[in-house]
């Protein structure tokens, strides 16, 4: 689940990780699923932000997700079962699902096994363990995984870039302005900032320059 919210959505991982299941909502009005993602970084050139941004989700990262959803919460209902009976020691660990009034919807989408909030160490060592799985698994392949074993230098800022530039790569040479807007809108860039060319995207310069404000594209910057 984690993985799949950082590459569909090109979020922060602390956005990720404040992620609340009440902040999927299907709005039928539209016939899409939005999903509700702080800002963490609100404030740009003394411009303060709202505090959330909305990304509309396709199907099929929907469809993952929810199913992802419907199997954590069977879990999570498992293991309150199996250790109701040592309740007082459970109490002490298991604060969030004690709770007065606790409802499946107001837990974090990305917790620990104790439905608490998962910290960055957690993940860390989470995102670590799957990497390595994932490079023991296909070190034989025929089609090998990629990179070392060691996943130092890969963190969780990649799959944000992945997400830019996939956004970019998948419209082309028809990428325009207002393209570009939307792109920062949905990361949480303020418009017009360079940070997303500067950072995340590497552009010929060349290439940008011979094209035309709002026909091809344009960065919304000088070069």
């Amino acid at each position: 689940l984690l993985l799949i919210l950082l590459a569909s959505t090109g979020a922060r991982i602390n956005e990720v990780l404040a992620l609340k299941w009440s902040d999927l909502n299907n709005d039928k009005t539209r016939d899409v699923v939005e999903l509700k993602i702080l800002n963490s970084k609100k404030n740009y050139k003394n411009n303060f932000k709202s505090n959330f941004r909305l990304f509309d989700l396709d199907i099929k990262t929907c469809n993952q997700i929810l199913l992802l959803k419907s199997e954590i919460e069977l879990e999570y209902k498992n293991f309150y079962k199996k250790y109701q009976a040592s309740k007082y020691h459970f109490k002490k660990r298991h604060v969030e699902m004690f709770r007065d009034g606790y409802n499946f919807e107001d837990r974090n989408m990305i917790a620990s096994s104790y439905a608490n909030i998962a910290t960055y160490s957690c993940v860390r060592k989470w995102y670590t363990n799957i990497w390595e799985r994932t490079y023991d698994k296909y070190i034989e392949h025929e089609v090998p995984f990629p990179h070392s074993r060691n996943v130092s230098g890969y963190t969780f800022h990649c799959f944000r870039r992945y997400y830019i530039t996939a956004f970019r790569e998948n419209i082309g040479e028809e990428y325009t302005k207002s393209h570009h807007e939307t792109l920062q809108q949905l990361v949480g860039h303020e418009i017009g900032s360079p940070m997303t060319d500067k950072v995340y995207t590497d552009w010929k310069k060349e290439n940008v320059t011979a094209r035309k404000m709002n026909s091809k594209i344009d960065l919304g910057f000088s070069i």
